[in-house]
């Protein structure tokens, strides 16, 4: 009786939701999934607003008479646009966005390094460019310069890939779902701390509230620039609601989110005034394309090297045979 009152209460949210008429005229994205349980077919109808603005008026902004919100990233690309878009708050209502600066001095206490890579990370060079960034991992965890590593990844396809590569190294990897989180975290202490090396590598929810100070932390290596998935629903009905209003999705949506994911992955590194190491971005396009600068700049101010990448040679993969009709 619980389990049905539970399911009969979540239909009812779902379609309060999907009905749901928001005064900023932004859509609610909707959409259903398939999925094959135990034989059975199961349809799953799933519903997400695309603004939360009028919810967080009527339950917050409008009810607290002050609110002080503090973040390290409420800003992308140097800016509090995207934050302002997408929680209501106006400067011209009096709302006032002061941003700090860092009290570490990361000049001295690190670097980011972004290697001579041949390839971008799009889909057409995915194998090449996975095979180049693997060759380069594995040149700096046999250097042993590093005892505590990140390797942060912006799909779990990716991420696969990757783990072929380095397929004789895995004793040494804790990968994201081997084990829980927190397990993860506590066995990669407890390597680096007894001189042992450590790599942890996982997607974009280990560049959020992971903190490892020192030691524990000293390299972090980034896949590539994370922007959202093409073919997510929610980025697909909020990029057709921004074009329906002439404005430029990839401005307004996907280059904030892309330097909001940069800057948590990179403040992975620098946690304290005893922390020292670098960062690692697998992404020419930092340097080769025009948004490329922005991003840079909304990071922290670290020196840039730009070292060279091993030779690889990707062996294309054998294509299936067709079969002959006869």
């Amino acid at each position: 009786m619980n389990r049905a009152l539970g399911m009969f209460e979540a239909q009812s949210k779902l379609w309060r939701l999907a009905s749901m008429v928001q005064s900023s005229g932004a859509p609610v994205s909707k959409w259903a999934t398939r999925e094959i349980r135990e034989g059975q077919l199961h349809v799953w109808f799933h519903c997400v607003g695309i603004r939360v603005s009028d919810q967080l008026e009527r339950l917050l902004w409008r009810s607290v008479p002050h609110i002080i919100v503090t973040s390290a990233t409420l800003r992308s690309l140097n800016s509090f646009s995207r934050l302002q878009e997408m929680s209501g708050l106006k400067e011209k209502a009096g709302d006032r966005f002061v941003a700090l600066d860092s009290p570490f001095n990361h000049v001295e206490q690190g670097k980011l390094v972004i290697p001579q890579m041949r390839y971008e990370p799009t889909i057409d060079n995915e194998e090449q460019h996975i095979a180049e960034m693997a060759a380069y991992f594995r040149e700096q965890l046999e250097s042993k310069k590093h005892h505590g590593m990140l390797v942060l990844f912006a799909s779990g396809r990716a991420m696969q890939r990757f783990l072929e590569h380095v397929a004789d190294l895995r004793l040494l990897l804790l990968v994201q779902g081997d084990q829980p989180r927190y397990r993860l975290v506590e066995l990669h202490r407890k390597r680096v701390e007894s001189g042992e090396r450590s790599v942890l590598v996982g997607l974009q929810s280990f560049a959020e509230g992971l903190d490892l100070k020192g030691e524990l932390l000293t390299q972090v290596h980034i896949h590539k620039i994370a922007f959202p998935p093409i073919d997510s629903p929610v980025v697909i009905t909020e990029g057709e609601w921004l074009k329906s209003l002439n404005r430029y999705p990839f401005e307004v949506q996907s280059l904030p989110s892309a330097s909001f994911n940069l800057i948590q992955q990179v403040g992975r590194l620098i946690r304290s005034h005893a922390c020292r190491g670098e960062v690692v971005i697998y992404d020419k396009r930092l340097l080769t394309k025009n948004y490329g600068q922005r991003l840079l700049n909304a990071l922290p101010v670290f020196p840039i090297e730009q070292p060279a990448v091993p030779d690889v040679i990707v062996k294309p993969k054998a294509k299936p045979a067709r079969r002959r009709r006869r």
